[in-house]
This record gives structure tokens, sequence and C-alpha cells, in this order.
């Protein structure tokens, strides 16, 4: 009975603040970076890093398009099949009121595009590490580019295959190289994927070369890190805790230090999950330094926790986590974006009202959507 009531009270006041529609509403123009790159060496001796990069900074309206949607649209195998339904999700995505799209290029240790360091994923072609014809991450940027889309490539940096999956990748690539080898990686029996360790120079290594070879030979306009740094306890690697953190700490510090010696408009972003106490409660349960990240330069452009909770939860009710981080990013050169549970709240007055609070908190910068199909529907 008085929740009806607080949720009225709430999107009145949101209103109050000047949203104007229930509509998300695309900037009238993006904020275009130009800045010229001058990398020391190049990954690929074709490709050129892209200076030209489409942000919209200060009123990012996101959604996550994970392997799950990109399975979806690449299930026939082939080019003509994966532009269409790549022109339909960025259309419908579009008609949403979304100006960045954060697509996953790389969920399991692979690629949906021709890489060095990583295999194929067996979406692209149905088996892991087999070759496709075209290039889907190419593809999918351009189409983005031309509604006037941001892209951010979203890369789980630590999660590799299943058992099965690395038995069709050639031994040229390092994973396959090191599988099984507990120097490098572990299985994970909960969910059946072998791990890189973090701790292990360099696996590092392959994740920096990668994302170089993505900032280099794409127009990506961000770089994306969600929540799974330790899926699998420092514990069974063989180290403490203070290990873990510096792992990790290192692993963020690289990657920026990658992203801006190629492109320094490339922006770079994590995900963590927003349970939010004394501290980020990501920092006790994946080992992550949050308030360091936020608070010191060299680390992000962007933090976007998961705040995906009811206003009225027990434990983490939404404006009060909402509140949380907005203390700890405001005065800093981190931007703040809040990841919503659409997958939750989809057809809720509870969505609309925390949309428009992250639109119109001066010192948020926007929300994401989790994910794709909870906003628009089945692709299929």
């Amino acid at each position: 009975m008085r929740k009806p009531k607080v949720l009225s009270l709430l999107l009145a006041a949101v209103l109050l603040l000047g949203c104007t529609g229930c509509t998300p509403v695309l900037n009238s123009a993006a904020t275009l970076s130009q800045t010229q790159s001058q990398p020391e060496e190049s990954v690929s001796e074709e490709a050129q890093p892209q200076s030209d990069v489409l942000l919209y900074q200060d009123d990012l309206r996101g959604v996550w398009i994970s392997y799950i949607e990109l399975e979806s649209m690449m299930q026939d195998h082939n080019q003509q099949d994966f532009s269409y339904y790549t022109r339909v999700v960025l259309n419908n995505a579009k008609a949403q009121g979304i100006n960045t799209v954060f697509v996953q290029v790389r969920s399991h240790g692979d690629a949906i595009y021709p890489s060095a360091y990583y295999p194929w994923s067996k979406y692209v072609t149905g088996t892991a590490g087999q070759a496709a014809d075209y290039d889907p991450l190419e593809i999918f940027i351009q189409q983005a580019h031309e509604l006037g889309l941001s892209f951010h490539a979203w890369v789980n940096p630590y999660r590799l295959m299943s058992q099965n999956d690395f038995a069709t990748v050639d031994a040229s690539y390092l994973t396959k190289q090191w599988l099984g080898n507990t120097q490098y990686m572990r299985y994970n029996d909960t969910d059946g994927y072998y791990y890189l360790d973090p701790n292990n120079e360099e696996a590092l290594d392959l994740i920096c070369n990668g994302i170089a070879e993505l900032v280099q030979n794409y127009n990506v306009d961000g770089i994306h890190f969600d929540d799974y740094f330790y899926s699998i306890p420092p514990e069974q690697y063989g180290y403490d805790a203070a290990t873990a953190h510096a792992a990790t700490d290192r692993l963020v510090q690289r990657v920026y230090q990658t992203v801006k010696s190629i492109n320094p408009a490339v922006q770079f972003g994590v995900s963590p999950g927003g349970n939010y106490y004394d501290a980020p409660a990501s920092d006790t349960t994946q080992y992550t330094n949050i308030v360091t990240w936020c608070t010191q330069p060299g680390y992000l452009d962007y933090i976007a926790p998961q705040i995906y909770w009811e206003f009225d939860h027990e434990q983490a009710p939404f404006l009060d986590v909402f509140n949380k981080w907005v203390s700890l990013t405001s005065g800093t050169n981190v931007k703040l974006y809040v990841g919503l549970a659409t997958y939750k709240f989809a057809t809720t007055e509870t969505l609309l009202i925390q949309e428009n609070l992250c639109v119109n908190h001066p010192n948020c910068g926007g929300f994401i959507h989790f994910r794709y199909e909870n906003l628009c529907g089945k692709i299929r």
C-alpha cells in the first residue's frame, strides 16, 4: 500500500527536475573527441588507429548486448543474416532512446573478430576456433556509428572456454598451450569454465595485447569490463587477499595505460556489483579497489555499478546505494553510469524512476540497461 505512493512521489520529484517524458531522449549531438594517436608500435601493419571517438559522456543511455544475444544474432553463421540482425538490434535499441551499446566481443577467452591472440568464438561459426569469412565486429561498429550510436567493446578478461570448446582450438593460441597448467589457469567446477590466474604476468600480457589489438584495429569508442575478476577465490590459486587486490590493481592500471597509449580519447570503464555498505562490496567479493580506481588518476574513465534493487529493498534500497556511488565519484574525473536491472523492472514504474534519477542527477552521467532482450524483446 505504501509502495505505490512512494514511487509516485519519487516520480513526481524527478519530473520536477526537468524530465520531459517517459522515453529517454538522445542528445541533439554527441560529444565528438578528436585526438591524434601515436602508438609506439602497431598491432597490425594494415590497420591504423582511429582518432574520432563518439561519446555521450554526460547523457549516456546504454544497453549491454551479451554473448547470449550474439548467439541468437549469429545462429545462421553467415554475414548476410548477421548484418540483418545487427541492424534490427541497433534500430530497436535506438528506438528505446539508447545512444550507447556495450557489446560482448570477448566472453570466454575468444573473439568475434579475427585476432592474433584469441581464437574465434563458437558463436560466430558454431565451432570454437573455426574462422569466419567475415568480421562481425567491423559490421557491428560500422552500423552503430551510422546510427549515431557509441560502441564500447565489452571484454571479460579472465574467463576462458570449457574443456569441450578448447578441443577444437588450434595449439598456436597461448590459452590452448596453457590448458591444464595451474601456473596460468584454474578450472571452475561451478560453471565448467577455465579462468586465467589474475596474478600471472604472462596472462596479464595476453589480456593487454588483446585490448591493444581492439583499440588499434577497430574504431571502438570504449573498452568495458564487467564484474568478473575472481570467480575462483584467490586461495585456490595459492595466494592471499592482498595479492589478489594487487593483481586487480595491475590489471586495471595496465589496461588503462594500454588504451590511452594508442588512443587517449577511447574510454575505459568497469561495471562492478552495486552493493555498497561502508565500502563497495566487490572489494571483498571480487578483490577490486573501487575507491582507489575512482579517486586516483590512471585507472578508469567511468564506473558503472550494477544497482539492481528496488527503492524499498531491505538490505540495499536503490536510492541509498545510488547516493553512496554519487558521493564516491563526485569531484573526481571518473564518470558515474548506473547499471539498471531491466530484467527485473522492464515494464514497471520503478525502472522509469530509476532512469530519470540517473539522467537528471548532476553527478550521474547516465545509465545502462541489463540487457538488450529485457529492454527490446527476443531477437528471434
